[in-house]
């Protein structure tokens, strides 16, 4: 059977451990990327220039 995150054989027949917990931290560091745009995006917030665009790309990368 193949482990369905890399596609390479697994000797279980399940999903690589590794390949489940690199899945996994992929997902929570980018819900936390969305946090931290959302977040620090408010107006409440006074950011430099060079944050607020950093912000704003991280954005446009997001719909892309």
């Amino acid at each position: 059977m193949l482990c369905s995150i890399c596609n390479r054989i697994s000797a279980t027949g399940r999903d690589h451990i590794d390949c489940i917990e690199k899945a996994r931290l992929e997902m929570e560091n980018e819900d936390l990327k969305k946090k931290a745009i959302t977040n620090l995006g408010s107006s409440d917030i006074k950011l430099g220039k060079e944050l607020q665009a950093l912000l704003e790309h991280m954005n446009k990368s997001d719909t892309n």
